[in-house]
């Protein structure tokens, strides 16, 4: 038979966090699988986007993104039996679409878990009666259960003489268990999903103080909270029910963790604590966690309210204690971390209760004798069905009016928004094109500037071409004195030259004109004064000289300086300019890119703020659209619950009259009556 197993969650795969509910899914489609069956699972494709472990071979695993296409996609598979993991899926189907008979698998006291969440349990138990109608067959994880689901049934329109809820028990883990002897003396573990309803804060307190007291011991926590909760209202974040421990010397805490890997780690451990307060709904429950510590070989310190108390204690795989009495669960800390012997002997029990109790066999066995019998059943139409059916649709219009009036807030959140985005843009619109103005000036006194710049760069160029020519006119007055000195140092040496030689012929003469003598030597100290005058004066103009040709030089130096001081300022000024010129051209282009991406974003924005008014108008007048007939249900609510208060009361007057008890004595005495 093929079998289609519907579930929220993912099954358990190496190397990722799993919930409670894929692991309750793969062991009942793997029990089924062994008897034979054909198994599809079937979840919300959210639930597998975050896993990136491939599926093995003989796993077949279809997805749905909607409700519609999970109705769409069960017809396609052509099931002869339909497995629902969570009664909440059956919300979303229509029986009448669905040729196969319904089993639903009820292992988890939601409505009870609905208690300790902000969530109204009226609804809830509504919605839970209406559900399950839709089902043929019905399954739960231990007799306990058995017995509490049975009330509800009967209250839903069910004969418990034509359909009995099956028990398929909890299964181990997939993974191998752990190997070897690696445990670590006095290590305690406690692991798991943190839920409101689960309150360890004063066991686990007395937990740490007995280590405390005993000087050895540690306790490692691996848990976290529901990984695939999202956003949903009745998953808020739950306080971690450690909190009081954390920063303990000997508490750790390290979070959720892959199964198999999760698994390796109570392979090192010593003993599981899993011990927590008393309510109704731990009562009814069945941890998952406790079936990973005896698949791990970890004997169990659990409460003696737990449903799994009976199986450790027959077994000797662990210890059951009263969850409000200190001394009980500090005697049984102490055995666990004084007595190894005694550890090693419930180690290997608990591994033993494992295989024995919570097998795949065992899962299996009702479970496989109700998928082969299970027909499509017809329900009775009870007074508190009906009212549950009628006030279930209330509830649902409620919830779509509810939604419809949420997409209209967001709607107009949505519109402000954008209203927001719009002036917004228009504002960077404009202050883009303010920018653009601002660089346009700034371009503009640039190029101002470069023209300034070029002009003095010209006048500059025109008064170096003077100051070349006037030097050159300068070298040119210094090279006709230094001529001029030389023709006149010239003269003067010839002078001296031809007054010498008269000198001498005005010795030689003297010998022979002594009478002249004296004249000529005073013309001699003449001739020699002007000669030693001329010298000087010779003197003067070669220092002349050389002061004008050092002047000159120096003049050529600082003009040849200063023109290539020029040309080296000028080349700066002409890459500042350049430079300038690209960067406010590419500022220009730039800004005017913006400018013109903004109007359009504008332009996009103005028409999507229109479509979104659009929307809100015409959501806005679906929903005046629906009071009349919100107002219409609730008056034929109304009209359903004085009829059946009527009915109530005739059933009332009916069994207190005479007649009727005559009727029931007289079916005791004929056996009819049980």
């Amino acid at each position: 038979m093929r079998v289609v197993v519907a579930l929220h969650g993912m099954i358990p795969l190496p190397g990722e966090v799993v919930t409670g509910n894929g692991l309750r899914a793969w062991s009942l489609g793997e029990s089924l699988r062994n008897h034979g069956h054909e198994i599809i699972y079937l979840t919300r494709e959210l639930d597998v986007k975050a896993s990136r472990t491939p599926l093995p071979p003989n796993v077949r695993l279809e997805v749905f993104a909607h409700p519609e296409d999970m109705r769409e996609m069960i017809s396609g598979l052509h099931p002869d039996v339909l497995l629902i993991c969570q009664w909440e899926i059956l919300d979303h189907l229509d029986t009448a679409e669905i040729r196969a008979p319904i089993i639903t698998d009820l292992f988890a006291p939601r409505l009870l878990e609905c208690q300790f969440q902000p969530m109204r349990l009226e609804s809830e138990m509504i919605r839970w009666i209406d559900c399950v109608r839709k089902s043929d067959g019905f399954i739960c994880s231990h007799e306990r259960q058995r017995y509490y689901y049975a009330t509800w049934l009967a209250l839903a329109g069910f004969d418990s003489r034509q359909i009995d809820i099956a028990i398929a028990p909890m299964c181990a883990p997939p993974f191998p268990a752990p190997k070897g002897d690696r445990r670590e003396p006095a290590l305690f573990v406690a692991g798991g999903v943190f839920w409101p309803w689960q309150d360890m804060k004063h066991p686990s307190a007395v937990l740490v103080e007995t280590m405390d007291a005993a000087g050895k011991g540690k306790l490692v926590i691996y848990g976290g909270p529901y990984p695939i909760a999202g956003k949903r209202r009745e998953q808020e974040s739950f306080d971690n029910p450690f909190q009081e421990l954390l920063g303990h010397k000997r508490v750790s805490f390290e979070g959720m963790a892959p199964h198999d890997a999760l698994l390796e780690a109570y392979g090192k451990a010593s003993v599981a604590f899993d011990v927590m307060m008393k309510n109704a709904e731990r009562e009814l429950a069945f941890s998952f966690r406790d079936l990973d510590y005896l698949h791990a070989g970890l004997p169990i310190i659990v409460p003696d309210h737990a449903q799994i108390a009976g199986d450790i204690q027959s077994f000797d795989a662990g210890w059951v204690v009263n969850p409000a009495d200190a001394k009980s669960i500090a005697q049984a800390v102490k055995e666990a971390i004084n007595k190894p012997d005694v550890v090693k002997r419930k180690s290997a029990n608990a591994r033993r209760l494992a295989e024995t109790r919570y097998s795949l066999a065992e899962t299996g066995r009702a479970l496989h004798a109700l998928v082969a019998g299970v027909r499509k059943h017809s329900r009775n139409e009870t007074l508190f069905a009906v009212t549950a059916r009628i006030a279930n649709d209330s509830y649902k219009e409620r919830d779509r009016r509810v939604k419809e009036i949420d997409e209209l807030r967001i709607a107009r959140e949505e519109i402000t928004e954008l209203k927001i985005r719009l002036r917004a843009s228009t504002d960077e619109h404009e202050s883009a094109r303010r920018d653009a103005q601002e660089a346009e000036n700034e371009i503009t006194g640039l190029r101002t500037e470069t023209a300034w710049m070029k002009d003095k760069i010209s006048r500059l160029e025109q008064a170096l071409i003077e100051k070349e020519a006037e030097l050159r006119g300068e070298q040119a007055g210094a090279l006709a004195i230094k001529q001029r000195l030389e023709n006149d140092l010239s003269a003067a040496r010839d002078i001296i030259a031809r007054r010498e030689a008269q000198l001498r012929e005005a010795g030689d003469r003297a010998e022979e004109l002594s009478r002249e003598r004296g004249m000529f030597k005073e013309e001699a100290a003449r001739n020699k004064d002007k000669a030693e005058k001329l010298q000087a004066d010779l003197t003067v103009a070669f220092n002349q000289y050389n002061r004008l040709e050092t002047t000159a030089e120096q003049a050529r130096l600082q003009s040849e300086k200063d023109r290539l001081e020029l040309n080296l300022r000028l080349q700066h000024l002409d890459q500042e300019l350049r430079r300038t010129i690209a960067e406010s051209d590419n500022s220009l282009r730039k800004a005017l890119a913006e400018a013109d991406g903004l109007s359009r974003k504008v332009t996009w924005l103005e028409n999507e703020l229109k479509v979104k008014e659009g929307d809100y108008l015409r959501k806005e007048a679906e929903a005046r659209d629906l009071y009349p007939r919100i107002d219409a249900l609730l008056v034929e609510l109304d009209q359903v619950r004085r009829e059946r208060d009527r009915l109530a009361e005739e059933l009332n007057a009916i069994k207190r009259s005479p007649s009727y008890r005559l009727i029931q004595a007289a079916r005791q005495k004929t056996g009819l009556l049980k």
